[in-house]
């Protein structure tokens, strides 16, 4: 039994002896014992009533406090779920660094092209550069031959 039902008990059987304390002793009013019983479970019922009633308006206020938090509680879930739909997935991810390897291989493949090609224009240059020096040989030794 809890502290606020043995207070409330303590007090109706206090208020019932006190009530029948004044009825024994009271010399110019009587009341008969039925109308007393009936006035005592009147009491009672209305104590009872107002009980259930104080019951009833906690619970309505217990359950707007749970829907409220419960309301909270949903809109961090769909926040969370939000938050992890944006998050890249293992599998996009394994992807992308697939791809990434691709554009560095095929980067690779042209800057290696790009070193072929001024390879190729090295070398002729080189090639104009040496038909140059023969011609010069050959003309300045036909001069000399003069």
């Amino acid at each position: 039994m809890s502290q606020q039902n043995k207070r409330t008990l303590f007090v109706v059987f206090a208020m019932a002896i006190f009530t029948l304390t004044i009825f024994l002793f009271s010399q110019n009013s009587t009341v008969p014992w039925k109308e007393y019983v009936d006035l005592r479970i009147d009491d009672l019922q209305n104590q009872l009533n107002r009980r259930a009633e104080t019951i009833s308006n906690e619970t309505e206020k217990a359950l707007a406090s749970l829907n409220e938090r419960l309301s909270v509680m949903n809109e961090f879930r769909a926040t969370i779920n939000d938050t992890q739909s944006r998050f890249v997935t293992n599998e996009a991810a394994n992807k992308m660094q697939e791809d990434i390897r691709e554009l560095r291989s095929i980067a690779d493949v042209a800057k290696g092209a790009a070193t072929q090609g001024q390879f190729l224009i090295s070398m002729i240059a080189s090639f104009i550069g040496m038909i140059g020096g023969i011609m010069g040989i050959i003309l300045s030794w036909k001069k000399f031959k003069r």
